[in-house]
This record gives structure tokens, C-alpha cells and sequence, in this order.
């Protein structure tokens, strides 16, 4: 085994390193899931061997914001960013500290338009976002999925997060590559643990989990104000004479744009084709359309940063007279209809992008109010989950910590992926060896490595093949599955220390149904209700994926003779890695 380290070209050899790494959380609320750091131990370089060794010119400031590579020979390669450097000139070393690639993915104040597409497409744009053009990618399995997200403002990542959330993903840094990918692709190799821990229960109880839904669905050119349409509760908008006033106006969709709304003298309560409005005076009169701009009136729409509201803009005219040869003092964006029901609201706008209708779904968490006074453990607020189904998944996650059921694990290992399964690199296969030289006889090909050996030819079939994604250690630890056996339960790993001998990991309960439908596929639901009778439905799920012994009851010999009760082990099929 073998590792380095290079910055922008010059390569250095390494005395230690430790890469921690974190997959995007699958409970939505959970704020983990960090970019990843890099610490790695160099020498310092020697004054005889490279006199003009850039530290030894310029010191340790010469690293300060450069690029990483970090390599090693069995685990593959990192990339990332310099952020600090700190030199032990009696030891001889050079400890540097950076940020794996995902940190620029870190920025801020980000304002992303609605999107309706698919999941690729939409993925690019949110890195372009932070100018990453390169070097991504999106897993062809999920690539072509239609999708329909709202606009949004924040953190990048944090947004990204969220979105992994919803779609059952992970992003994660493999080969220097940003990968969007399916969760549970991947699994621990058996059999290399070094170290292992459980726990289970701690947090805190709560009777249920709040789960915002969506619904989003995309539009164009829909009523966006007044959402929903018109109704008494709508307010009208009024404007002194000469002044200019401007009225933030709350949608329920996300919009890319609008159409500005021209000026008539009617708009029905029911209008929702165009955007519109009417300006009556203090009279209840409406005003010409033609007088209102002759004598300075103004109305215009822009849409907010958030794309969730619009600001509406008003300037109301000078010297316009109503119906008793008076000076009109207040303008009112509405129409009157009778002297009974007075004016409503006449203020239309449509927009294309994406509408929600926003609903509270909440998830119990079987905590009863006996054993807890708190109702609502977690509010979940993704505006990536749209459907049920999406929302369901993520209350359902959200409730081992709030009815006293996590369940977690911690260990270390010696090896991961498949890479680490043997301690070798998976090799291309003779069959891609085979397609290199068709049409051509043996003599041929032995012509053509004349002057080789055959590790020097098989070195040049695979050369490069540390790279690929197949190969890495690097970024396929974290959201891998990992299976413990006193637990019985499959647990998906949230964050993860690779060093140059282990890889230390933490993982979070990842039991699911169509694991139990695996274990259990030879077995009837007579069978199953037999074997859990008289458990509840939390001890069956803690009990893992076991064969448990069932309680069956001996025949009398005699009348007189009292039931007594014995066991037998229920048959279990073999559990498959």
C-alpha cells in the first residue's frame, strides 16, 4: 500500500492522513451530512535534497488555498481545497487541513428559480449555481426522472440536502466527481470487522412528527394572485393621490414569470385567464384607463428573489376630478359592485412555474399523551416533498428519534466496496482483452508485446483502473449499508474516518420492508402471526431480522393434567449478504 499527496502538480510523500467524510441524511429535518475534510501529515521538505522547494522560499503561506490530491493505492483518490497549514519544524512535519470538493457546493444567498424537468437537468442547474459546470454526475438510473421543484433561496447545500431527501439519493464526492446516485447501492464487506458498537433508545419522546406536503405541479400562465383565485378575504389595495406605494402580494406557487396586468374598466370576481386590474376613485367610479396614464398613474409587478411573492408597485395620478368636480384623494385597486357588498379586489396576475398547495401530514409516532406531554416532536418543512408517498417515507424515518426505537451502530473495519472486499483492485476482465484484438491471431499479439513481460502487459490493460468508481474507498463509505449480527438489522452509514489501516464509520438503523420480505419469503402470514403473537409491533421491530423461538402448548395425557408450555425454534432462512 501506497499514498500521496499532491498540490497543483508537486507531489508529496505522506506520513499520515485521515479523511472524514458524511452522506446526505435520509430523515428530512436531520441538519447532518457535512462536505467532508481532509487532515494529512507531510514532511517537511529538506533543504538539501530541493533547495527550491517553494515551503522552503515561501514557507507554509504557499499553501494556503491550494488544490489537494490525496491518493492512495488501495482506497483510490480525494480531491479538495486548502484551508489551513500548520508546520512542527522539531518534529519535521507539516500538518495541512482542507475541505473536500463538496464545500464548494457551500455558498450562500443562493436564489434558484422553480424547476419542471428532469432530475439531471435540474441537478446541473443547482451546481451551476455555485459555478460547477464539471465534473459531476447523475446516476443514469435516476437521471431521466421527471421532477417539478419551487423556486428557493438559502444555502446550496443545505437545499441539496433537502432534495436528496425527497428522492431517495445520495450525493456524495467519488473520484473527484460530485455523484448524485440511488441510496442502499452499496454494502460493508463481511467478516472485517475490526471493532463494533450498538445502542439503542436515548432522545427525546413525542407524540407525533409534522410533515409539510407540497403538491407541487407545474404551470403556465395560471392565476397566481390571488392564490387559489378571488375571495372576500382578499384586500384591496388604495393609493393617495400623488403618492406611490408598493404591497408585497404572497403566492402559493413558485414563478419564473409573470404577465404585467393591463388596465380595464371591468374584471369580474371569477377572472383568472389574464393579468388585470381596475382603479376606481373615492366616488366608486372607475377610471378611464386612458386618463389614468395621461395623468401619471402607474401599476407594474416584479417578482421577489424568494419567486413565492411579487411586489406591486403603485404610483396614483394628480388632478383627476370624480363625480361631484372634487379632487380624488384615494385611488383603490378594485371595483364597486353594489351599495350592499361595496368594492372587491380586481388585481389578476398569471404566471408560469410551480404551484403548491401546502398541507400539514402528521405522522404518529406511537408515543402515547400518558408517556409524553409533547405533541409535536419535529416540523419537517422540505419543499422537495410532494407527494404522499415522499412525505409518509419522511415522517416515517423522523420517528425512531422521538419514540425511543434509534437504533445505531459504530465500528471499524479493515475494508469496504468492493475494492476493499479482497484488498485489490477489481481488474478490467479478459472478455475487454478479448475485444481489443479482434481479428487478429495470437502470433500477432505476441508480436505486438514483443520485448514485455506479462505483468508489464497486464499493467498496461489496466492502467488508470485505480480511478474508477468501482475501485474507490474514498466517498462509497458513507450511505453504505452495513450488517450486525448480534442486532439482526441492516444500518446505513452516516459518517465515516478513513485512514491508511481503517476505516472508522457511525450508521443509523436502515431496516426496511423489503428486507423482512427477503428474510421471511417462505413464510405465510398465518406463520408470521403465529410467531409474533403477543408482541407488540415495536419489540418485533427491534428484534431484527432473527429466528425467535414461539410458544407452543403440549397435549393434556390425562384430563386432569395442566397445560404447561414449551418451545421451538422457528425456522429461518439463510440471511444473504
Amino acid at each position: 500500500m501506497s499514498f500521496h499527496l499532491t498540490f497543483e502538480g508537486r507531489k508529496f510523500q505522506i506520513v499520515d492522513f485521515s479523511v472524514q467524510e458524511a452522506t446526505t441524511p435520509l430523515a428530512a429535518g436531520d441538519s447532518s451530512g457535512q462536505v467532508g475534510t481532509i487532515e494529512i501529515t507531510v514532511p517537511y521538505p529538506d533543504s538539501d535534497l530541493d533547495p527550491d522547494h517553494p515551503i522552503l522560499q515561501y514557507g507554509i503561506s504557499w499553501l494556503a488555498g491550494r488544490s489537494i490530491y490525496l491518493s492512495d493505492s488501495r482506497k483510490g483518490f480525494t480531491v479538495g481545497k486548502v484551508s489551513s497549514a500548520q508546520s512542527n519544524r522539531s518534529a519535521g512535519t507539516i500538518r495541512v487541513t482542507g475541505i473536500a470538493r463538496l464545500g464548494v457546493l457551500n455558498v450562500f444567498n443562493i436564489q434558484a428559480p422553480p424547476f419542471v424537468g428532469v432530475l439531471a437537468d435540474a441537478f446541473q442547474r443547482y451546481l451551476a449555481l455555485a459555478d460547477v459546470t464539471t465534473d459531476f454526475l447523475v446516476d443514469p438510473s435516476v437521471a431521466s426522472r421527471s421532477v417539478v421543484f419551487p423556486g428557493w433561496t438559502g444555502e446550496l447545500w443545505y437545499h441539496l440536502k433537502q432534495l436528496a431527501v425527497a428522492i431517495d439519493c445520495d450525493i456524495a464526492l467519488v473520484s473527484g466527481v460530485i455523484v448524485l446516485r440511488p441510496i442502499r447501492e452499496r454494502t460493508v464487506a463481511r467478516g472485517r470487522d475490526i471493532d463494533r458498537a450498538a445502542t439503542v433508545g436515548g432522545g427525546s419522546l413525542a407524540q407525533k412528527i409534522s410533515v409539510m406536503q407540497y403538491n407541487n405541479r407545474p404551470i403556465n400562465n395560471e392565476l397566481v394572485y390571488p392564490p387559489g383565485g378571488w375571495s372576500e378575504d382578499v384586500t384591496t389595495i388604495n393609493v393617495n393621490s400623488g403618492e406611490t406605494v408598493a404591497e408585497v402580494l404572497d403566492l402559493s406557487a413558485s414563478v419564473s414569470s409573470i404577465a404585467q396586468p393591463t388596465m380595464q374598466t371591468f374584471v369580474s370576481r371569477d377572472h383568472r385567464t389574464s393579468s388585470v386590474f381596475t382603479v376606481v376613485g373615492d366616488d366608486g367610479l372607475p377610471i378611464p384607463p386612458a386618463q389614468w396614464t395621461a395623468q401619471g398613474g402607474r401599476l407594474t409587478v416584479e417578482i421577489n428573489p424568494d419567486t413565492v411573492s411579487l411586489t406591486v408597485h403603485i404610483t396614483a395620478p394628480r388632478g383627476i376630478r370624480n363625480k361631484d368636480n372634487k379632487e380624488i384623494g384615494v385611488y383603490g385597486i378594485s371595483l364597486s359592485s353594489d351599495s350592499n357588498t361595496g368594492r372587491y379586489s380586481t388585481l389578476r396576475i398569471v404566471g408560469t412555474g410551480v404551484a403548491f398547495t401546502k398541507e400539514e401530514v402528521l405522522v404518529p409516532t406511537g408515543v402515547t399523551e400518558r408517556e409524553t406531554a409533547t405533541e409535536i416532536g419535529a416540523t419537517i418543512d422540505n419543499p422537495f416533498l410532494s407527494t404522499r408517498d415522499q412525505v409518509y417515507t419522511a415522517g416515517v424515518r423522523a420517528v425512531r428519534s422521538y419514540n425511543g426505537s434509534n437504533m445505531t451502530v459504530s465500528g471499524t473495519v479493515s475494508a469496504i466496496n468492493q475494492r476493499g472486499d479482497t484488498g485489490g483492485v477489481t481488474l478490467r476482465p479478459y472478455s475487454y482483452v478479448q475485444d481489443l484484438f479482434t481479428g487478429m491471431t495470437y502470433a500477432q499479439v505476441q508480436a505486438q508485446f514483443a520485448g514485455k513481460s506479462y505483468l508489464q502487459v497486464e499493467a498496461s490493460f489496466n492502467e488508470g483502473i485505480d480511478d474508477r468508481f468501482e475501485n474507490q474507498v474514498f466517498g462509497n463509505v458513507s450511505g453504505a449499508r452495513v450488517w450486525d449480527e448480534p442486532t439482526r438489522r441492516w444500518y446505513r452509514i452516516k459518517s465515516d474516518t478513513v485512514t491508511p489501516s481503517t476505516i472508522q464509520f457511525e450508521a443509523e438503523d436502515d431496516l426496511t420492508h423489503e428486507d423482512a420480505h427477503q428474510y421471511w419469503d417462505v413464510e405465510t402470514y398465518a406463520d408470521m402471526q403465529m410467531l409474533y403473537n403477543g408482541f407488540s409491533y415495536q419489540e418485533v421491530d427491534l428484534m431484527g431480522l432473527r429466528p425467535i423461538k414461539i410458544r407452543t402448548y403440549v397435549p393434556p395425557l390425562f384430563p386432569s393434567t395442566t397445560l404447561f408450555p414449551s418451545t421451538t425454534l422457528f425456522p429461518a432462512p439463510e440471511l444473504g449478504s
